[in-house]
């Protein structure tokens, strides 16, 4: 063999897969979520805060899981299947192989590149066939939807307060109440001030009309 291994480009070696910080994974991912009882966490539920220190990670974590969503270009589809190919000799005209590839690239315009690489990586190890293209699909799609899947915790968990501000929030939410009871029990005792006073003058007006009413008949 005349190939010289150490001069083997790898096409991939410019593809990489977005990692989350390992700070953000019990926020994000159910197999980091911390137990409860024992059990493990089967649906991920919203937490009331986020701590400062996620909040800070989330926007460049965010960033690079979109990033991670744009499909692979033609080109770089082409390239990786014509190289599988090579693992399965087949009777093909080049005109089949057109159509074949062609029909790919409009079927996994969907796809991430680092995706598309995962799923013909695990494809060649484990088939001694050429992928068809829901055999490809069906190992892309649960990985798609796990990224997005990420990307809304993530999005969901930026909208959050911290905890410093929830409890200055609680704080002035009970200020806020304190102040409108006072006012309330304020305009309470103003009102028996007003009754009491009205009252008061009632009774004078009534005596008032009462004597003028003794002069007149005398």
């Amino acid at each position: 063999m005349g190939t010289n291994l150490a001069n083997i480009d790898r096409p991939s070696a410019a593809v990489t897969t977005p990692q989350m910080p390992e700070q953000l994974l019990p926020l994000v991912d159910l197999d980091h979520a911390p137990k409860e009882g024992g059990q493990v966490a089967t649906i991920w539920f919203r937490p009331p805060t986020c701590p400062a220190f996620a909040k800070a990670l989330l926007p460049a974590a965010i960033d690079a899981h979109k990033r991670a969503m744009i499909p692979a270009e033609p080109p770089f589809i082409v390239a990786h299947l014509t190289r599988l190919a090579a693992h399965y000799p087949q009777n093909r005209t080049e005109q089949q192989w057109q159509f074949v590839l062609e029909d790919m690239i409009e079927d996994l315009s969907d796809v991430p590149p680092d995706i598309l690489l995962d799923c013909i990586r695990q494809h060649r190890r484990r088939s001694v066939f050429y992928p068809k293209v829901c055999e490809v699909l069906e190992i892309a799609e649960p990985m798609i939807g796990t990224r997005r899947f990420y990307i809304d915790r993530m999005q969901r968990l930026l909208t959050l307060p911290t905890p410093e501000e929830k409890a200055e929030a609680s704080l002035r939410e009970a200020e806020r109440q304190k102040a409108e009871y006072t006012e309330q029990l304020k305009a309470r005792a103003d009102l028996r001030i007003f009754e009491r006073w009205r009252g008061q003058i009632g009774q004078r007006l009534h005596f008032g009309r009462w004597q003028e009413f003794l002069a007149k008949a005398v």
